[in-house]
């Protein structure tokens, strides 16, 4: 076997992200109107500069904390690094960016699919958002918190892509491989 080493080069740091001045510059990304949860986004958008997928929350939402899975689809595919994020002054509500910054993704147009799997997610966060550590330990979260898989979709199925302008090599452990679709394949 050959060993393949490739350039290493120096991946810049993502711009901290801005919600309340992405809230009127970015393109938004369709939702699927029938997501059990679309009543409580009030959008979706796409932050090349950060590198990221936002959603954001409206302050009364049924979810507030939902627990999402995201990936991008295209010449290459990668999953979304999903964080909640510290809404800016101004911002109600929740935001949560799904990051791609460390990905090793090609130049091109990706399409975007989130789905929510829990109304709440689960893990510390969540632990520190409860009161009651043993309620959130005993609570039945089956009937509670998983959402309709029929309708768990929040992007829309055909009209939610992005462009990734430049492509982006990776780092650490993402630099080991990376799934891409072969030229001539649709999306």
């Amino acid at each position: 076997t050959t060993d393949v080493i490739l350039p290493k080069k120096q991946l810049e740091t993502p711009e901290p992200i801005n919600v309340a001045l992405q809230e009127n510059t970015l393109p938004t990304i369709p939702r699927d109107e029938n997501s059990t949860i679309v009543a409580d986004i009030t959008r979706i958008w796409h932050d090349p500069q950060s590198r990221s997928v936002c959603v954001h929350l409206k302050q009364d939402a049924r979810c507030p904390h939902p627990a999402l899975l995201g990936r991008l689809s295209g010449p290459a595919l990668a999953i979304l690094d999903w964080k909640e994020m510290e809404a800016k002054a101004g911002t109600a509500g929740t935001v949560v960016c799904g990051d791609y910054s460390n990905k090793w993704l090609d130049a091109g147009e990706y399409f975007v699919e989130i789905i929510v799997l829990y109304c709440e997610e689960f893990g510390v966060g969540a632990m520190e958002r409860m009161s009651n550590e043993t309620a959130w330990l005993g609570a039945e979260l089956a009937t509670r918190c998983v959402e309709d898989i029929r309708n768990n979709r929040i992007t829309s199925k055909s009209e939610s892509t992005i462009e990734i302008s430049s492509p982006m090599e990776g780092s650490g452990n993402y630099r080991i491989g990376r799934w891409v679709r072969r030229k001539g394949v649709p999306l």
